[in-house]
């Protein structure tokens, strides 16, 4: 049986580690870090799937940013897994948003200390299916071993598709929600990237610029289920969903619902050109001083009102 490694780690100061019954090996094939903060629902739901999918020979690592909500303290530290090895990190104080530092830390120890030849992430508010680990190692396994591609299991339709072959499409970018690569590829490229929040943009640019191809599932094996993240959500039109995850209902709604409020948030930045517009038509005397005061008033003013609609 292999030697359990020691956890003797510099950032114990800043973590406090909790390691499940489940005996740890020194060696794993994958490394899975998820990342947490708060959000108790999609906490739940994403841990749920994570619990019911196929995870031989991987370790499980849940980093939580100091969550100051009860519920997903409990969550965190009531989390285990019957016959897969959980360890959970949780960070003693919180300071700014440091996502990219807790899958720094994640990574590093789970290449350092367990030896992973794949690593892979998970956010806190996703879903999977019951193979996704497998399919993403299926893929990884497929390609040729010298060349250094960063795969995902979930096919963001909004990012632009290049190309496709029977188990995959080559994207022109991806999200952080979820990457998949083998170890190697961590300490060049994907480790030094990781400087700030926009560190799953700072990856793919770096992979690309070095010729590098970013690959997805076909069909996508992840699934994004947050309202909103640092820099997008539902509201803004800006959001990783993905289209061919098989929920066919809430597909149809979610597209419909950013593509309706992508509308409104249009309609209220265009708005106000449009009533300067009717201004400038009535100084000119191309509009009668009535209906650009009725254009002004309803109700309230056009801006008004399609501000009102957006909030």
């Amino acid at each position: 049986m292999s030697k359990t490694p020691k956890l003797d780690l510099e950032q114990s100061d800043v973590f406090e580690l909790l390691i499940s019954a489940e005996p740890l090996k020194s060696k794993y094939e994958v490394g899975l870090v998820i990342t947490s903060f708060n959000r108790p629902t999609y906490l739940h739901r994403t841990l749920s799937a994570l619990s019911k999918s196929d995870l031989s020979d991987t370790l499980v690592l849940l980093v939580d940013d100091c969550s100051e909500d009860s519920h997903t303290q409990k969550l965190v530290r009531d989390f285990h897994m019957k016959g897969t090895a959980v360890i959970k990190a949780i960070r003693k104080t919180r300071g700014d948003c440091v996502i990219h530092e807790n899958l720094k830390f994640g990574w590093d120890l789970l290449e350092n200390h367990f030896n992973c030849q794949y690593l892979t992430n998970l956010d806190s508010d996703a879903l999977v299916k019951l193979n996704w680990l497998r399919r993403l190692k299926k893929l990884a396994q497929q390609l040729p071993e010298n060349e250094d591609h960063l795969i995902t299991g979930l096919n963001a339709y909004q990012h632009k598709t290049l190309d496709e072959t029977d188990s995959y499409y080559e994207k022109e970018s991806i999200g952080g929600i979820n990457f998949f690569f083998q170890s190697k590829v961590y300490q060049e490229t994907i480790r030094p990237s990781l400087v700030d929040l926009q560190w799953d943009h700072n990856v793919v640019a770096q992979l690309t610029k070095r010729g590098h191809k970013i690959l997805s599932t076909k069909p996508s094996v992840v699934q994004h289920i947050g309202r909103n993240g640092i820099w997008s959500g539902p509201a803004s039109g800006i959001f990783d969903f993905a289209i061919d995850f098989g929920d066919t209902v809430r597909i149809k709604k979610t597209v419909r619902m950013i593509y309706f409020r992508g509308c409104r948030k249009m309609l209220f930045v265009l708005s106000p050109l449009f009533l300067g517009a009717c201004h400038g038509l009535r100084k000119l005397n191309f509009l009668p001083t009535k209906l650009t005061q009725a254009v002004s008033n309803f109700p309230g003013s056009i801006a008004g009102f399609f501000q009102r609609l957006w909030f």
